[in-house]
């Protein structure tokens, strides 16, 4: 799982946009959920069809969203927030 604990500005969206190629080339089998404070479409949707990420849901999300992301993606789904 790969956290992020800063609100994105554009900045720091090309960083992170740019890592993670490398760390899934480093680690393809890695499961990896971006949890963010920002509901930004456009960055969950890049990430989503460039297929760098697994799953995208919010800072805000509940404990049982939280828990049911992580089941879905541990066992070969992906989670979306919309």
């Amino acid at each position: 799982m790969l956290t992020n604990n800063y609100l994105f500005d554009d900045t720091r969206k090309t960083e992170m946009a740019e890592k993670l190629p490398e760390i899934r080339k480093a680690f393809p089998d890695l499961k990896i959920v971006m949890l963010t404070m920002a509901a930004d479409p456009d960055l969950q949707h890049s990430l989503k069809d460039a297929r760098l990420i697994d799953g995208f849901l919010l800072k805000a999300s509940g404990g049982g969203e939280i828990y049911e992301a992580l089941k879905m993606v541990c066992s070969g789904n992906d989670y979306w927030y919309y």
